[in-house]
């Protein structure tokens, strides 16, 4: 199985290298989506002394952003490589840090239960939780827009008309009715600026 991160980013160098540094250590190839890096980011500009090879640039400027379709470009880039449909990708911001083998874990718990979304348990519940129904939840245990993992096969991308806000819940929705959607106990990420750019 291959795993995959995309990551659309702007003006955060450091934060995106140190990232993309956790994940090719765990073997995780990386799409970053280049929002508007001036010059234009690389994994040389952005310090990444790693193997080029899984590092694949996409140079998408709009402002402001849609996040939406940031996530797409990435999402279809990585679906038109993968000949089958068994791999994970994951959906990152570019201001965490994770884990070693965090995407394979969240791939783990998408295989395990059939499930077509994956996410971090960020308020330390400590078990699995499957949710397989649309609708509201609470926010403990609803999908964090800032980290998540999407089965290949699921083939779910965003509504680019929801350009900010709730496009995650869009994806959280819509993953539960096609095998639901797991919040992955004791898997954590650090997310190092909430909030701040939105």
């Amino acid at each position: 199985m291959n795993y995959w991160a995309v990551i659309p980013s702007r003006s955060r160098r450091t934060c995106l290298a140190n990232l993309i540094a956790d994940l090719v250590a765990s073997d995780v190839n990386v799409v970053v989506v280049d929002n508007g890096y001036e010059p234009e980011w690389t994994p040389d500009t952005g310090h990444v002394a790693l193997l080029n090879r899984q590092i694949h640039v996409l140079r998408h400027v709009e402002d402001p952003p849609n996040i939406s379709r940031l996530w797409n470009i990435g999402l279809r880039y990585v679906a038109d490589r993968e000949i089958a449909n068994d791999y994970v990708v994951a959906v990152l911001n570019d201001d965490l840090r994770v884990p070693p083998l965090f995407v394979q874990q969240l791939g783990y718990a998408l295989s395990y239960y059939g499930a077509a979304a994956a996410f971090p348990d960020v308020n330390m519940r400590g078990y699995d939780i499957v949710l397989s129904a649309p609708g509201p939840v609470p926010l403990s245990d609803r999908l964090t827009g800032f980290a998540f993992a999407l089965r290949g096969g699921a083939s779910i991308l965003a509504d680019e008309e929801l350009c900010w806000w709730y496009g995650d819940d869009d994806i959280d929705w819509r993953a539960r009715q096609l095998g639901g959607s797991v919040l992955v106990g004791g898997v954590r990420v650090e997310h190092l600026h909430p909030n701040e750019t939105t």
